[in-house]
């Protein structure tokens, strides 16, 4: 892999450039503002330049995207007390609370993590986790009989929900 960088407007676009056996020229804009361009071997340096300053508005466009949820991504958790956290789509502050049982609820906008050792960080971001998953399966669950019903008729079977964790979008 090679760092490039072009001159598009009044700024500079810099790519990894990776030689591939591929057909055709690929830009990737990764979550993290990277560009990565892949690319097969005999393609002269210069096509590719051009082709990354073709796409430089396009480019531009998703650095921008992405740049918008940045800081939300940079952050990690450390759950403890206070910090905010996202749940269907908004914001809710944790309270973490040390307990004989361990769960976690939502009451009254805020989400409570009741853990034994307040100290665990990696069991209380399981925990959470865990949670999380079980109240997206209860929500996909939900969605998905209210449009199953709708093509129930034709016999078409209901499909298995699966979570799984993504490393990017």
């Amino acid at each position: 892999m090679a760092k490039h960088t072009v001159k598009y407007g009044k700024s500079e676009i810099t790519f990894e450039l990776t030689r591939k056996n591929v057909k055709n020229i690929n830009l990737r804009i990764k979550p993290d503002m990277s560009i990565w361009v892949s690319a097969n071997k005999n393609v002269p340096l210069e096509a590719i330049e051009n082709f990354v300053k073709q796409k430089g508005e396009w480019i531009h466009k998703h650095i921008n995207y992405f740049r918008e949820f940045q800081p939300v991504r940079c952050t990690k958790l450390e759950y403890l007390s206070g910090e905010s956290v996202r749940y269907l789509g908004r914001q809710y502050r944790l309270r973490v609370r040390e307990s004989d049982t361990e769960t976690v609820k939502y009451m009254r906008g805020f989400i409570y993590l009741c853990v034994k050792d307040t100290s665990d960080v990696s069991r209380k971001e399981k925990l959470f986790k865990r949670w999380l998953n079980e109240r997206a399966l209860e929500h996909f669950h939900e969605s998905l009989d209210r449009m199953h019903e709708t093509v129930k008729n034709y016999k078409i079977p209901k499909p298995e929900i699966k979570i799984r964790e993504m490393k990017s979008r």
